[in-house]
């Protein structure tokens, strides 16, 4: 099973990449600061990252987005170092409305946790399969140069030793972000 969610993830990825080379494609850098918040987490964190992507007339396209939040779950318990880092594939749909283009994304990749205790005696690491959704808005002021702004929800899958078995009971949060565009 993991297996298909790796190809699965190479084909989106290798995808994304080869879209700037068809003529109608433009390509989107977004360096983005948020913050993490609700579902499994303790409290709002700082994310930070970074999207890569190309549309097609603003309407298709796709993207790799990567994010890492130190301090994700904050002190809980024995709990001292805590972090999540996320590398997804994603898929976007948008409506470009002149210079503004709202859009809907998801996708699937991976989720990287680390949890340790003050002495570095309890230590939790883990590499999960991930998906996530989500909308947002891009503004652009200039043919090269313009805004973005999301929300999107995480999730772990969790792949069962059982053939066909997917736990979505994992760890999950959202993510909110602002960055600038630079489109080429």
């Amino acid at each position: 099973m993991r297996q298909r969610f790796a190809r699965l993830l190479i084909t989106t990825v290798s995808t994304a990449l080869l879209i700037p080379g068809i003529a109608s494609a433009e390509g989107l850098f977004t360096p983005f600061i948020g913050v993490t918040f609700g579902g499994d987490t303790q409290k709002t964190s700082t994310t930070f990252g970074g999207a890569l992507g190309a549309t097609a007339g603003g309407l298709f396209g796709f993207e790799l987005d990567v994010s890492h939040t130190p301090d994700v779950l904050g002190r809980v318990g024995v709990l001292r170092d805590t972090s999540v880092t996320t590398v997804m594939g994603n898929v976007m749909l948008g409506a470009p409305v002149g210079p503004v283009r709202p859009y809907v994304s998801g996708g699937i990749g991976l989720l990287r946790s680390k949890f340790e205790g003050p002495d570095k005696t309890f230590r939790v690491r883990s590499v999960d399969f991930g998906t996530n959704v989500g909308v947002g808005v891009m503004a652009f002021f200039t043919d090269w140069l313009g805004v973005r702004g999301d929300i999107r929800y995480f999730r772990a899958v969790n792949v069962d030793d059982v053939p066909g078995a997917v736990d979505l009971a994992a760890f999950d949060f959202l993510r909110g972000t602002f960055g600038f565009t630079f489109r080429f």
